[in-house]
């Protein structure tokens, strides 16, 4: 019963304590600034200073400490001090840190551990997706490893768990799903396509939208401009790259990425690359001069008769996936590559009749992903690639990506200082576009880049159609 009797007492005498000073307007600042300095030092010490007292405080402090505050602008209180003195009232059984947690109303920690608790929850929540089947799947290992230890490409979903991570809930559950539906079916890709990585066939791919609803019920459930969408992006860029913290800081997203293409056309690859198809008809190339085999080694019977008969195919990703490897028509290996559809139709315009179309490819302006795929399947036949664009920082770039992606299998036509004197226009080039050619690499497009910065000015392959249309005749 005394046992009681004393709990009982401490209880009513903490109440009381917690009552008097964190009401009594004397004292009710002075604890809340203890109580933020133990959250700092995670300990009784230190001081606080109570910055342009009201008279009752300096009244209750002058009494406390027998000092006189009466005209202090700041008063410096030790936390250690006020502790000491505490002891010798009435609450004297009741130690500094139980006044100050009755008064909070909770347990008092630092925020070094309060941190340190918020970390291990967050590393709780995201292991609890390491569980069947999510735990079987390799991809998703790998993001979840990744998430868990803060790699590049893991800031979104860090973001959204701290916004509200019962929202993050299900966006887990589709993104988790969706990688171990893609790792099962690349498995199957990988023992049925050609060795070539980027050779997917039609039946091994899937449309974003019916993907999207078979995992998510939703057909937009993955698109891009929303937050599911960019989460799952950001899981396949991670996945992609091996999950490598190097790996995941150089994607395809990043526009200074000079070896893949980028924006749009870097998500149609990454898509790719996973088996996904976002645009198969309007993402097209255009070419000619090219023949191409199936992936069973047989002739695709509509690039022969192109040839033949002197057509120009324009090749949507739906028929480039049926494309293993693709050929020059000519024993001459090289071929040619424009960005400019004008100046494609008009060197296939003045190249003599009589003769078969020369192996020419053309990409409308930036790469898209049928272009590339073309160009993989030309580099997989043994053909050499010569690309020839504008003199300004999107043409050079255009070249460098065609260098880093294809080492000594693509080379620069006709960029060079004589090229440019010739076709140098009276168009200037902006600051900001400049800055671009910083990213050129490629010793082979040096002169070019240093002229151009020099003059300011572009230069357009229209000018240089005459020598164009010469190379490829030889």
């Amino acid at each position: 019963m005394s046992d009681d009797k004393d709990t009982m007492d401490t209880i009513v005498m903490k109440r009381e304590a917690a009552a008097w000073f964190g009401e009594e307007l004397g004292f009710r600042r002075l604890m809340q600034l203890m109580i933020g300095k133990y959250r700092s030092l995670g300990r009784i010490g230190g001081s606080v200073i109570l910055r342009e007292p009201n008279p009752a405080e300096c009244e209750a402090l002058s009494t406390w400490f027998r000092k006189d505050y009466t005209h202090h602008r700041q008063i410096t209180v030790s936390v250690e001090q006020f502790a000491l003195m505490l002891r010798e009232t009435r609450f004297s059984d009741v130690p500094l840190i139980v006044l100050l947690e009755e008064i909070a109303g909770e347990k008092l920690i630092s925020h070094t551990e309060a941190l340190s608790m918020k970390e291990q929850a967050k590393r709780d929540y995201f292991n609890e997706y390491r569980r069947d089947p999510y735990d079987q799947s390799y991809f998703c290992v790998l993001w979840l490893t990744a998430i868990l230890n803060k790699l590049p490409g893991t800031r979104r979903v860090h973001m959204i768990y701290e916004n509200d991570p019962a929202s993050l809930e299900p966006q887990m559950e589709y993104v988790l799903a969706a990688l171990a539906d893609l790792e099962q079916r690349n498995n199957w890709a990988r023992k049925h396509d050609s060795p070539n990585y980027r050779s997917k066939r039609m039946d091994s791919i899937e449309r974003l939208p019916l993907f999207a609803e078979r995992i998510t019920k939703n057909p937009h459930g993955f698109d891009a401009n929303t937050e599911l969408g960019r989460l799952f992006v950001d899981a396949l860029i991670i996945v992609r790259d091996g999950g490598s913290a190097e790996a995941a800081s150089g994607t395809t997203m990043n526009d200074d990425d000079t070896t893949q293409a980028t924006g749009s056309e870097a998500l149609t690859e990454l898509y790719y690359n996973f088996g996904i198809l976002r645009d198969d008809l309007l993402n097209f190339t255009s070419c000619a001069g090219l023949t191409a085999v199936d992936h069973s080694g047989e002739d695709l019977p509509v690039w022969r008769a192109a040839c033949k008969s002197r057509s120009v195919l324009n090749v949507p990703i739906r028929e480039m996936v049926e494309v293993s490897v693709a050929f020059p028509d000519r024993e001459n290996l090289s071929v040619y590559v424009v960005e400019n559809s004008g100046v494609f139709s008009a060197i296939l315009d003045q190249y003599p009749p009589g003769l078969g179309y020369p192996p020419l490819v053309c990409t409308h302006g930036q790469f898209k992903l049928a272009s590339l795929l073309l160009l993989d399947r030309l580099v997989t036949g043994g053909a050499t690639i010569y690309y020839s664009g504008d003199f300004d920082p999107e043409g050079l770039l255009m070249a460098e990506l065609l260098i880093q992606r294809y080492p000594d299998r693509a080379f620069p036509w006709h960029f060079s200082l004589d090229d440019y004197s010739i076709c140098q226009s009276d168009v200037i080039i902006s600051a900001p576009r400049l800055k671009k050619l910083n990213r050129i690499r490629s010793a082979s497009l040096m002169p070019a880049k240093d002229a151009i910065i020099r003059a300011g000015k572009a230069g357009y392959q229209e000018a240089l159609l005459q020598w164009l249309l010469a190379d490829v005749m030889k």
